[in-house]
């Protein structure tokens, strides 16, 4: 099966990617590949990026993880980053990218992540492992694997298949093995392409509107999500025995917006019930009403001792990473609301910011502290601790579930 595997991405490298697009200005960097965002939930915002910091990223395709948490590290000047793969096309894809930045702080590997441990790369602060378990006979072997080479208080980024949101794809793949015979890749392609359109509006495909079958979609797209030879999907219970099987614990689903009930429910007393559940079970919950979850992405480690950061900790910098808190202020005060884009879900939340709450987010620059916009908010509107926490939650709840806010420590 292992073999199947590295056949098609050797045919197909994926995602498809245009090295040249990597020199576009501000490229977007999704949640698992964003130090700030790492360093919050998992290293309680307190990472010291002047120490070494290794990481593994264990299926990398063609390079989107290793280019963008390369530059990173690159930045910082002290990480040190191991691309994985099983695919020698996949892997001159994302040497290209690279290579194209200038970035000289990756070790490109190709093989098998089972066999991470015998390879003698040393262990890791940080594992992304995104599209890959659910591509593996036995995900629960790969994640042991992994866990293997992961230091005693490092963490993993994972994402895996979500069932409820892939909801027809399956039938697609099970349609597509009775037609297909023993056709070639290339055939296959297009006779995926030829039938998929055809299915009707009452197919699971059809209503899937994330998922369902578009004449734009390139052949190795189409060949991963319609013919893939080992494909599984996962709950977030699945995701949870998955990670437990490798002696790890789920820190945090990202982004954490779309796993509160909070954004869903409207019920005052069942929100108040489902609010006082665990965050997991809260996720587990949320992901069977909404059934749009097609990805499921999560942090892990080995324990509690691993806490995110926290608001009560008042050295804490406030860091948002897409915009300025001036900017964001702004927009609510002209629209009434804040529109926040998350994968392939958009919201629209309506805001009205208060004297206080906009005095607060105009000051938020990534490098005040909470203490600071504490003392200088306190001076303005004569307030307390706790009403400047009620304030800062305002728009807190919000950004940081979006994970557009995260917090972190400046160098002493």
């Amino acid at each position: 099966m292992q073999e199947k595997v590295r056949e098609q991405y050797e045919g197909y490298p994926y995602p498809l990617r245009d090295p040249s697009d990597d020199l576009q200005p501000s490229p977007l960097v999704g949640p698992l590949q964003d130090l700030r965002v790492i360093n919050h939930h998992c290293f309680g915002g307190r990472r010291d990026w002047q120490a070494p910091f290794r990481v593994l990223v264990a299926g990398g395709g063609t390079g989107d993880a290793s280019t963008n948490l390369g530059r990173q590290l690159q930045s910082i000047g002290t990480g040190e980053l191991v691309y994985l793969d099983l695919s020698q096309a996949s892997m001159a894809v994302a040497k290209q990218r690279a290579e194209q930045l200038g970035l000289t702080n990756i070790t490109f590997v190709n093989g098998s992540l089972l066999e991470v441990a015998e390879m003698g790369l040393g262990s890791f602060d940080y594992i992304n492992c995104s599209g890959v378990l659910h591509h593996l006979a036995d995900p629960d072997a790969g994640a042991r694997a992994l866990a293997s080479v992961l230091n005693d208080d490092g963490a993993m980024g994972i994402m895996l298949y979500g069932e409820l949101g892939r909801t027809g794809i399956y039938h697609a793949q099970e349609m597509l093995r009775m037609l297909s015979g023993d056709r070639s890749d290339a055939e296959r392609i297009a006779l995926a392409r030829r039938f998929l359109p055809q299915l009707p509006t009452s197919n699971w495909l059809s209503r899937n509107d994330e998922l369902k079958w578009d004449d734009a979609l390139d052949d190795a797209e189409v060949y991963d999500r319609f013919l893939h030879s080992c494909d599984r999907a996962y709950r977030v219970p699945d995701c949870i025995d998955l990670m437990g099987s490798a002696g790890l614990e789920i820190l945090h689903f990202t982004p954490g917006l779309l796993h509160r009930p909070s954004t869903y429910l409207r019920d005052p007393e069942l929100l108040a019930q489902t609010e006082q559940w665990p965050p997991l079970q809260q996720a587990a919950f949320v992901e069977l009403f909404s059934g749009t979850r097609s990805r499921l992405s999560f942090f892990a480690g080995r324990g509690p001792a691993q806490a995110a950061a926290s608001t009560d900790d008042l050295d804490a910098v406030p860091i948002l990473l897409t915009s300025t808190g001036a900017m964001i202020a702004d927009r609510i005060g002209q629209e009434g609301r804040l529109e926040i884009t998350l994968g392939s879900v958009t919201m629209n939340q309506p805001m009205q910011l208060g004297p206080l709450v906009d005095d607060i987010l105009r000051h938020i620059d990534s490098r005040t502290s909470l203490r600071t916009l504490y003392e200088g908010v306190s001076g303005r509107h004569e307030i307390d601790l706790a009403t400047f926490h009620e304030a800062f939650h305002a728009i807190y709840d919000i950004l940081h579930g979006a994970e557009f806010l995260m917090l972190g420590h400046r160098p002493d």
